[in-house]
């Protein structure tokens, strides 16, 4: 992690990438498949960690 950079969940560039992966785009891609949860950790294994992938999308409210 950068010094000075704040890395919480729902803030910066993870708010951006917590959005595109819970509506828009991102939801399409994932939430109509019969196993939702399993699409969206697949594609998100693209991207990221296997332990970085089973924790997103998180919640910001």
């Amino acid at each position: 992690m950068a010094a000075g950079v704040d890395t919480r969940h729902g803030v910066g560039a993870s708010a951006s990438l917590n959005a595109y992966w819970t509506v828009g785009q991102g939801r399409a891609k994932w939430a109509t498949s019969p196993k939702p949860w399993t699409t969206l950790y697949n594609l998100l294994r693209k991207y990221m960690s296997d332990a970085k992938a089973k924790g997103w999308p998180r919640r910001t409210t």
